[in-house]
C-alpha cells in the first residue's frame, strides 16, 4: 500500500510539474477553443503502471576502495 501511496504522489508531483512547465503553450491553446466551445480547458493526467517498474534489469554494484589510501576514497 505504501508503494501505491508514493506512485500516486508521483503521478500528482509530475502532473504539476508539467503543468507548469507547458503552462504558457496551454493558455495559448485554450484561447483557440480547441477541443470544445464551452470548455476549452487542457488538462495533464499521469498514468504511472507499477508493472513497469518491475520489467526492467536491475543490478547491485559495489563501490571499491582505493587500496593505497584510507579508505574513503572510490576507485
Amino acid at each position: 500500500m505504501t508503494a501505491l501511496g508514493a506512485i500516486q504522489a508521483a503521478e500528482r508531483s509530475f502532473d504539476a510539474r508539467l503543468e507548469a512547465g507547458f503552462a504558457a503553450a496551454f493558455e495559448e491553446l485554450e484561447d483557440l477553443g480547441y477541443p470544445g466551445m464551452s470548455n476549452p480547458k487542457l488538462k495533464i493526467s499521469t498514468l504511472l503502471r507499477a508493472t513497469d517498474g518491475l520489467k526492467h534489469g536491475s543490478s547491485v554494484q559495489y563501490q571499491v576502495a582505493d587500496p593505497s589510501g584510507d579508505g574513503t576514497r572510490h576507485l
